[in-house]
């Protein structure tokens, strides 16, 4: 059977790999699954999944410092990276270059839609919304909720690279300073975007989605 996907965890947790690996294995997904940080920096570099998945309480080598050396490798780049955490920690709103960040135990709804959308793509949100991380409010939750807009949610701009390969939002909604957006603007050039200061810019562009 062809796989849908490449994904590669990261955790210290065994029982949680061997789950979450079965999980992903049922969907179709080829996963690859390690509980040693030095590894999981190897061979990345030779697996070059669709998606890391990136447990931030590792032993001898902080999640955060396997964060920073992909971030820093040409060869994973593009490779977007989804943070996990047992806490919604205020200290992660700080830390750059993670496109997604989920608390433990996972909502495999949440999951799901972040792996379709890297891996199968043909999701066609009606918004992609690109905002720095707020641990205690869900802009994406909130659009869903007021406006029942779909929306699909990234911290990161390789995120929105790689989600923009495959998928094709009826709107892109940048929450960022003026400097960041012009930044973002560069990177995803050719492509309509719109900046919101506040949440409420953000409410208003998607409610006026045609």
């Amino acid at each position: 059977m062809n796989k849908i996907g490449k994904v590669f965890i990261l955790d210290d947790d065994r029982l949680f790999l061997r789950l979450y690996q079965q999980l992903l294995e049922a969907k179709g997904y080829e996963v690859f699954a390690t509980d040693n940080a030095y590894k999981f920096i190897l061979y990345g570099r030779e697996v070059l999944p669709d998606v890391f998945f990136l447990d931030v309480n590792m032993p001898k080598m902080s999640g955060w410092e396997v964060l920073d050396r992909i971030n820093h490798d040409k060869a994973l780049e593009e490779v977007p990276v989804v943070v996990l955490s047992v806490n919604q920690d205020e200290d992660l709103a700080d830390v750059k270059g993670a496109a997604h960040f989920l608390c433990k135990p996972l909502d495999m709804e949440e999951l799901t839609e972040i792996l379709e959308s890297y891996c199968l793509g043909h999701k066609d949100h009606d918004i992609l919304l690109l905002e720095g991380y707020e641990p205690m409010f869900s802009c994406c939750r909130s659009i869903r909720e007021k406006t029942r807009k779909s929306c699909f949610c990234t911290h990161d701009l390789k995120g929105a690279k790689k989600y923009l390969k495959k998928n094709k939002p009826g709107k892109i909604i940048v929450r960022h300073s003026k400097e960041k957006f012009g930044q973002i603007q560069k990177e995803l050039s050719g492509r309509e975007m719109f900046r919101a200061e506040t949440f409420q810019d953000v409410e208003n562009l998607a409610g006026n989605l045609k």
